[in-house]
């Protein structure tokens, strides 16, 4: 009777043990970076056309300094995750943000600049953060966590230069970025008026790479005193403006308007 009983426990033990092992899930592995299969000649002399509520300007990709990520925002362009995102964060006369496909989602304006990250392994070049530089937005403290979410400089920035993958660079319609940038924002960036915003790209191909060897003429800025660092900084944050947080990934939006 004890030798039963004993081995009705052991087996209801050994069925507990089973079904737990069963159930428990299999340690998360990580994303397989994306890697374009397009070759350098689709790639080369590629520029997006981004039409907005404030108009339209032009970025040429820089294909040759960063291929994947060139690739990734060539598909996303071509899926159409951009159409219908907004520049959700500016800083005024420094940076815009945008690209973050939950921006399109009215019910997930809370989220808004946490969608669209890990795709990307960094592929950081010796491209310059000069004034219309297009880069892409990391999260803090993960170099690898680049996607769909970018950054415009509005002006030089030439502090972040070597942090963020500098993938295209916008040869027209710089004034259409610098409006975006001046549009009222909250204490965190987040810009205040961006429910008309909506942005289609599409490809234009050029013969010249001239585009990247005149710098532009330099942007007067319409106020006065040094750009300032946006405000979520004040939290003990020590990361540059496109990645700045208090507790989530900075929004970087990929929206123009």
């Amino acid at each position: 009777m004890r030798r039963s009983g004993f081995a009705l426990v052991v087996l209801i033990a050994l069925t507990v043990a089973i079904a737990h092992a069963q159930t428990r899930k299999a340690p998360a592995t990580a994303p397989v970076p994306f890697t374009t299969a397009l070759t350098p000649e689709q790639m080369a002399h590629k520029q997006a056309v981004v039409e907005t509520t404030q108009g339209t300007f032009v970025i040429a990709l820089l294909a040759d300094a960063a291929p994947n990520h060139v690739g990734y925002f060539m598909k996303l362009v071509q899926d159409g995750t951009y159409a219908g995102t907004t520049f959700h964060r500016a800083v005024r006369m420094a940076i815009v943000q945008g690209g973050d496909p939950l921006s399109k989602d009215p019910s997930k304006a809370s989220l808004v600049g946490t969608g669209g990250f890990g795709a990307l392994k960094a592929e950081f070049n010796s491209t310059p953060m000069v004034r219309g530089a297009v880069a892409a937005v990391l999260q803090p403290g993960r170099p690898d966590s680049g996607g769909a979410q970018f950054f415009i400089a509005v002006s030089d920035q030439l502090a972040l230069n070597g942090q963020y993958t500098v993938y295209g660079q916008v040869v027209e319609g710089l004034e259409v970025v610098r409006k975006i940038s001046e549009a009222p924002v909250d204490a965190q960036g987040r810009r205040l008026r961006r429910r008309s915003r909506s942005v289609r790209k599409r490809w234009r191909s050029y013969r010249s790479t001239a585009p990247f060897s005149k710098r532009q003429p330099e942007i007067s800025p319409s106020h006065s005193g040094p750009t300032r660092r946006p405000s979520t900084c004040a939290t003990s944050c020590d990361s540059p403006p496109p990645v700045c947080t208090t507790g989530r990934p900075s929004t970087a939006s990929s929206t123009a308007s």
